[in-house]
């Protein structure tokens, strides 16, 4: 027995295309709830208090050690930034996802939008705890993907190979070492 016309107009895709037709393709206003708000205002307090600190810090009010200065200043930055992304976060949850009817959709989005956060997240980390991005990459291996390797050819006697590649080898660290900043070694036993 097939579906009554009822039992059709209560499916979302039909209830939308219904609306859609009948002129009624307003969207409902979507309003933030008691808790969606709640965590808006603690994220702009904490970035009010992290923007007070820094301010504070920098201005020499609240006295830091010359030597966490930088770490200080860092901390701040990165923690203000964090309460940003997570307040784009959920204001992108509230304001956008959550207009979208179909579930598995709406779950799908609201997944993409936590891993998307989640790496944001973890770039502002990983820039606030390592200054030196190239050390940063390299400790986790994936500096290796700008590792160049020469191969430098010469004629020589076969007797003499073993002199001669000596010798180029350490006049090659030499200029390769004059010139530290275009140049970087590997750590450890990568070398």
């Amino acid at each position: 027995m097939g579906e009554t016309a009822e039992e059709i107009s209560k499916r979302p895709e039909v209830r939308k295309e219904l609306q859609r037709t009948t002129g009624g393709n307003d969207q409902p206003k979507i309003k933030a709830r008691g808790r969606d708000k709640f965590w808006l205002v603690v994220h702009l307090i904490i970035l009010a208090g992290c923007a007070v600190a820094y301010f504070l810090v920098e201005s020499k009010v609240i006295p830091v050690p010359q030597s966490s200065f930088g770490i200080a200043t860092r901390f701040l930055r990165g923690a203000a930034l964090v309460v940003i992304v997570l307040a784009i976060a959920g204001a992108v949850s509230v304001y956008m996802i959550a207009r979208i009817e179909d579930p598995s959709t709406h779950f799908t989005l609201q997944r993409i939008t936590h891993l998307i956060v989640a790496l944001v997240i973890a770039m502002i980390v990983i820039s606030v705890v390592f200054v030196n991005w190239y050390a940063a990459l390299a400790t986790l291996g994936v500096g290796s993907i700008t590792w160049l390797e020469a191969i430098v050819r010469y004629l020589v006697a076969p007797r003499e190979a073993g002199r001669v590649k000596t010798r180029l080898i350490k006049k090659l660290l030499a200029a390769l070492n004059a010139d530290p900043e275009k140049v970087m070694f590997p750590a450890g036993a990568n070398r």
